[in-house]
């Protein structure tokens, strides 16, 4: 018996201190930091659901339950403007495996499956994630949660998250890109052709921005790992052969999933970019919108017009050491600056921007693609992680430099006016703030690095000090005109419409209109009546 607990308690301890399960269990923490920071049920009267989310998404989860439960069509809705091609709807919105659990949810408590849908893709994020730097890049380090934390509660993911779809793709890339890293190493492409098609299929319009990504992370990973000269005949004719199997992939991937992309395609080709598009054009408030979301300081305004970059203070303490690390070679330092470059080339050029969201105009939140660019800097500051027994002190003393002088240029920028309607100023508080969390993480970073006997202790409040800083740009991101809609405002026509519908002899074609608020034009579907309007924007 004594054995038995034993072994029990060993097992116990070692799945406590398995990184995966001290990442999950932060994010859980943390998500729950940002529930009670914004007095979502269980902790305040507000539900997850704004924007949206509450208009669109809850709608067709309540529809889809009732495909699942009650054998309603998968592929036409006579719920909506008399009568829609569900499909498409599905394919944009729902394909992702895990809406399935949305059976376990009433219509009338919908809005805590999507609370709890969105604490499973985050965990997905952050775990992935970390998968993703212990399979490419052989790191199995606990603190490797840093990184998967930086990532889960990125100014993208916090800011973008009540798109509750677009999850599915950022938690898919750090796989994909595994299946890359695989296709260089061993040039079977069969899984990474197999996991793309997956992510396409759980939504083809952000699966595009993976797969384009992955092309280009291919490109940087290849011209990297091939150490030999790369220029000879030989390794060029290789080099092509590798890349035309890597494109055959991409379009097989493609083509597995064209039951649901054909029929999408055809419903939202009149978003389809038809006049020409200039391939530059240098506009300075986009570059001073961007060049405020580098801090932790973004809010509403920014979310609707910059792209989202920042993942953590962290980030820009180790950039720039990752330049000056003798251990990194100087060809990936290379690629990998290339790659960020062309990831912020669609801030001065309408084509590049406008080629990233398939050529369709993005309706609000511009640069949908930057998850991309938030995993590329994440990377580069975990490489520098890596090797921080390369990094020095001078190294960090430039980098501290360079981040007040950024800060700097910030003030002069708020100095000069920019951005200060409508009451969405960045405060100095704000300022302060982001300076003083650098300050303390360049001190214990620094310890870390020095330290021999107390490492361990560094760490852990190295990490803590990241949760601190990711917690600011939580409370950062529910800055918004953006409201979260109450339980009261989402259940407040559960009752009338239970009393309406009872006069309604046959829902399917019995037309209603019922309208009640600008949040209605998809209330049918949770309700399950015929309605003559429709609402969805791609």
């Amino acid at each position: 018996m004594e054995n038995a607990m034993e072994k029990i308690k060993e097992k116990t301890i070692k799945f406590l201190k398995n990184r995966y399960t001290i990442l999950t269990l932060l994010i859980i923490a943390m998500y729950i930091v940002y529930l009670i920071m914004t007095k979502v049920v269980p902790f305040g009267d507000k539900t997850i659901l704004k924007s949206d989310a509450y208009q669109q998404y809850v709608n067709f989860f309540c529809y889809f339950r009732e495909v699942l439960l009650n054998g309603k069509s998968l592929f036409m809705s006579w719920n909506l403007g008399l009568g829609n091609v569900f499909l498409t709807t599905f394919a944009y919105y729902l394909a992702s495996p895990l809406n399935l659990l949305v059976v376990f949810f009433k219509p009338e408590n919908m809005y805590w499956f999507v609370e709890f849908i969105t604490l499973m893709k985050l965990i997905l994020i952050g775990n992935f994630f970390m998968l993703f730097l212990s399979k490419s890049y052989q790191y199995k380090k606990w603190d490797a949660v840093l990184f998967g934390l930086m990532y889960t509660f990125s100014c993208y993911v916090m800011s973008y998250g009540f798109h509750i779809m677009w999850l599915d793709a950022v938690y898919m890339l750090p796989i994909v890109l595994i299946f890359v890293d695989k296709y260089i190493k061993t040039k079977k492409i069969c899984p990474y052709i197999i996991v793309l098609a997956y992510t396409l299929f759980m939504n083809y319009y952000m699966g595009f921005m993976v797969a384009f990504f992955s092309g280009i992370y291919y490109l940087a990973k290849y011209y990297i790992v091939k150490k030999e000269k790369f220029f000879t005949k030989e390794s060029l004719l290789q080099f092509a052969k590798s890349l035309f199997k890597f494109l055959v992939g991409i379009a097989i991937s493609f083509g597995l999933i064209m039951f649901l992309f054909i029929p999408s395609f055809m419903q939202s080709s009149g978003n389809i970019i038809k006049e020409p598009l200039k391939l530059f054009e240098f506009d300075i408030d986009k570059i001073r919108l961007f060049f405020n979301v580098i801090f932790n300081n973004y809010n509403y305004l920014f979310t609707q017009k910059a792209c989202l970059v920042f993942s953590g203070t962290l980030i820009l303490l180790l950039l720039p050491t990752y330049f000056m690390n003798s251990k990194i070679p100087k060809r990936e330092k290379v690629m990998f600056s290339l790659v960020t470059i062309f990831l912020l080339l669609p801030i001065v050029s309408p084509f590049l921007d406008k080629m990233w969201h398939g050529f369709a105009r993005p309706n609000f939140f511009n640069y949908r693609y930057s998850f991309t660019l938030s995993l590329t800097l994440i990377l580069m500051a975990f490489r520098a992680y890596q090797n921080r027994e390369e990094i020095k002190k001078k190294h960090l003393i430039v980098s501290g430099i360079i981040f007040f002088l950024l800060t700097a240029i910030e003030i002069i920028i708020k100095k000069l006016g920019y951005l200060t309607s409508d009451g969405y100023e960045i405060s100095y508080f704000s300022i302060i703030l982001s300076c003083l969390t650098f300050i303390i993480m360049w001190i214990v970073f620094f310890r870390q690095t020095i330290s021999k006997k107390r490492k361990e202790f560094w760490t852990v409040l190295l990490v803590i000090v990241v949760c601190f800083d990711l917690g600011i740009g939580m409370r950062n991101s529910t800055i918004s005109n953006d409201k979260y809609f109450s339980e009261e405002q989402v259940t407040k026509y559960d009752k009338a419409m239970e009393e309406l519908l009872q006069h309604v002899e046959n829902k399917e074609t019995d037309r209603i209109v019922f309208i009640p608020d600008n949040y209605g034009s998809n209330m049918s579907l949770k309700y399950g009546y015929s309605n003559i309007r429709i609402f969805y924007i791609f």
